[in-house]
């Protein structure tokens, strides 16, 4: 082989190499901020959506740092504060009912906290139920600063359940939102425990779209950007991220089920919405929201979100 040969192969093989090395720093870097959320900033939630081109394009080589979410409020209404569980201790809101009919439980999305539910517990408890608030572990006034966005999550669901289950009699019904939702969803699958009734709102269907539509927001390409993300999130967490797929769980739910939906959501598509809902093996029921997106549908329908939910609670 000739000289010039040589150095052209050793060239592609550096060159080859230089990238591949990058190309998973980049990845890891992503899947490090995605799951652990920043002790030391401040600030609201960094949102994809809001980003200028330039803005995107400086975060796909440095991950977005998210400060830990907050607790920005407190309940109006009565309530204690109760800390759960012993290795993934929560922090939790309980507001109590006269002449409860039951306890339900409310689980926040990713990068969010309870107090963001505050008003949903103040309907739930005008309508006589108790409500159970809970920052899952690594968000508001609990412990840690790591979200698994579901999968690990799912045990704080049983320890939330568990303890009203122990402890207050009626009826348990489980409400999640997003990444909530996924969660619930999973403990509920696998018998972690048997609620009621769901509430489900806008659960993903599985968590490779939900990753390959983040890195599409990003601007950054979806190969090999995706799987990689993907392989660095369960190896830094764990888990095989490729197993965490709510559209599965539902398939081994047979509980009362209210899945509801926003019809400009643009993190989870309604094709997902759909699959999710055809797999319940429950009673269930989808309510859908024409002008909502992947956010509170108390801000343009909260009369319609309370008549769903109330109409629900009592059949």
């Amino acid at each position: 082989m000739s000289k010039s040969k040589k150095y052209i192969r050793n060239l592609a093989g550096g060159l080859f190499l230089a990238i591949f090395f990058s190309v998973n720093i980049v990845a890891y870097n992503h899947a490090e901020k995605f799951t652990r959320f920043s002790t030391e900033t401040s600030g609201p939630r960094t949102r994809l959506d809001e980003l200028t081109t330039w803005q995107k394009a400086k975060v796909i080589f440095t991950g977005i740092s998210n400060p830990k979410p907050i607790n920005d409020s407190v309940p109006r209404i009565d309530h204690r504060t109760l800390v759960l569980g012993n290795e993934r201790k929560l922090h939790t809101w309980f507001s109590e009912a006269d002449s409860a009919r039951g306890t339900v439980i409310i689980f926040h999305g990713y990068s969010a906290e309870k107090s963001q539910f505050i008003p949903h517990a103040e309907i739930l408890h005008e309508a006589g139920w108790n409500t159970l608030l809970v920052d899952f572990y690594g968000s508001g006034s609990s412990e840690g600063n790591e979200s698994t966005i579901g999968y690990k999550e799912a045990a704080d669901v049983k320890t939330a359940f568990d303890y009203i289950a122990e402890n207050k009699p009626g009826k348990i019904i489980l409400m999640g939102t997003s990444m909530g939702a996924a969660s619930v969803m999973k403990a509920t699958s696998e018998k972690q425990v048997v609620p009621d009734g769901l509430i489900l709102e806008c659960p993903f269907g599985n968590m490779r779209s939900a990753v390959n539509i983040r890195v599409k927001n990003m601007g950054a390409p979806t190969f090999p950007f995706t799987d990689l993300f993907m392989l660095w999130g369960g190896a830094l967490n764990g888990f095989w991220t490729y197993s965490h797929n709510p559209e599965k769980y539902a398939r081994q739910i047979e509980v009362p089920t209210l899945l509801m939906y926003g019809e400009k959501d643009n993190k989870v598509p309604r094709t997902e919405t759909d699959i999710i809902f055809n797999n319940l093996k429950g009673e269930k029921k989808l309510v859908t929201f024409p002008e909502s997106g992947h956010e509170s549908y108390l801000k343009l329908y909260k009369k319609e979100w309370t008549e769903s939910v109330t109409s629900f609670l009592n059949e």
